[in-house]
């Protein structure tokens, strides 16, 4: 007599039943951060209600119940990038690390403008804003325009 079929191990899905939208997609790069579902949603510029509905679609497609379940099952699947292992062996004081800040000064307004005039089509410009986003490899950033101070200089 043959034997019966095996039914297959329950566990988390090979792949994902179906893509991950690109709203889901963002949320899930946030997933990795220690922030909350609200912050979050600041980031994202969308309601808590909309974090928590992405949140909940990827743990159904990811096959997952928790959060860390969920970011280790994207990972397993290519979707976020490993952990680096210099990542496991920092100090806990040095803290979160997934901001980027950047500071620009311009000596003047025209030069402001010309920045601005370039942003967005300059190629070397497209090019790094490419990786970023391919990448992940920064999840949040924060941009500062300042004005020179320095004793001397035309604008300070």
């Amino acid at each position: 007599m043959p034997a019966a079929p095996t039914a297959p191990a329950a566990g988390p899905p090979e792949h994902l039943p179906e893509p991950l939208s690109q709203a889901e997609a963002r949320v899930l790069r946030f997933l990795q951060t220690s922030l909350s579902a609200p912050e979050i949603a600041r980031e994202l510029y969308v309601s808590v209600n909309t974090v928590r509905t992405h949140m909940r679609h990827l743990y159904d497609k990811l096959g997952a119940h928790r959060r860390l379940e969920a970011i280790d099952r994207a990972r397993t699947l290519g979707l976020l990038a490993p952990v680096p292992h210099r990542a496991l062996t920092t100090l806990p004081a040095e803290g979160a690390s997934d901001k980027a800040l950047a500071l620009f000064s311009f000596p003047s307004l025209a030069a402001y403008e010309q920045y601005r005039a370039l942003f967005g089509t300059d190629p070397d410009f497209i090019e790094a804003d490419r990786i970023r986003d391919e990448s992940g490899c920064v999840l949040r950033y924060e941009r500062t325009f300042m004005r020179p101070l320095l004793p001397g200089h035309p604008a300070g």
